[in-house]
């Protein structure tokens, strides 16, 4: 099912950015309004997309990517859609905060997504990784490999051996 979200025409972006950036105090807070009731469907909309392990904390998700909205609007050109615009910097919101949830830095998280990426692409068996191949493969050190191997994907599968077997 396609999700719908509330794109404004350019001229009501264009009208609303001008009030934004030139307006008195109460058109910028009708621009910041308007601004943030357009996308926030388009906010929960990624967070159940991209983060539908962490529902439970939707609304620090949620209040996360309206702060990113708020602070990236000023460098948003109304000729472009604003979906176009601001995914980036709500999809980055939404990462710091699961980040953090789950005690990783941002170096770390990415890294991970790289290397997770990487074996699905290269169709490798997570039960028979080839570190050495992949740390060429991504310019890695092998250290690295087998470190966030080790608190992923083997934690993982530990954890899914003890639930099946507690079931």
């Amino acid at each position: 099912m396609a999700q719908k979200f509330k794109e404004l025409t350019q001229e009501e972006r264009v009208m609303m950015m001008d009030k934004f950036n030139n307006g008195t105090d109460a058109e910028k807070m009708e621009a910041s309004t308007m601004l943030l009731e357009s996308l926030d469907s388009y906010i929960y909309y990624m967070i159940h997309k991209h983060f539908a392990g962490y529902l439970g904390m939707i609304e620090d998700l949620a209040q996360s990517g309206r702060l990113a909205i708020l602070e990236h609007a000023k460098d948003y050109n109304p000729e472009y859609k604003m979906t176009t615009f601001f995914s980036f910097h709500i999809q980055n919101a939404l990462q710091d905060v699961v980040n953090k949830e789950n005690g990783e830095s941002h170096y770390y998280a990415e890294s991970k997504n790289i290397i997770m990426k990487t074996i699905r692409e290269l169709g490798m068996n997570p039960d028979n990784i080839d570190e050495q191949s992949l740390a060429l493969h991504l310019n890695m050190t092998t250290g690295r490999i087998h470190s966030i191997l080790e608190k992923t994907i083997r934690k993982k599968k530990i954890e899914l051996i003890t639930l099946r077997n507690t079931v």
